[in-house]
């Protein structure tokens, strides 16, 4: 990542938070939830509109496991 200030991603894993933390290379974990749960409540609308008989649920909330 030449020339870069910041990387953004979803999935960091633990050991590459710290090596970036480390560095002082900016990094942005946003995680599976923040970064899918605004597409997933647009596909849930189309969705109720096409089959009105059922019902479809997006979770709540977000259950982060990582945070340093």
């Amino acid at each position: 990542m030449q020339n870069a200030d910041c990387f953004v991603t979803s999935d960091l894993k633990y050991h590459e938070m710290l090596d970036a933390s480390e560095s002082g290379f900016a990094v942005i974990n946003a995680g599976h939830f923040e970064t899918e749960n605004v597409p997933f409540l647009m596909l849930k609308e189309k969705l109720e509109k096409e089959f009105e008989e059922v019902e479809f649920i997006v979770a709540p909330v977000s259950n982060p496991v990582l945070e340093i």
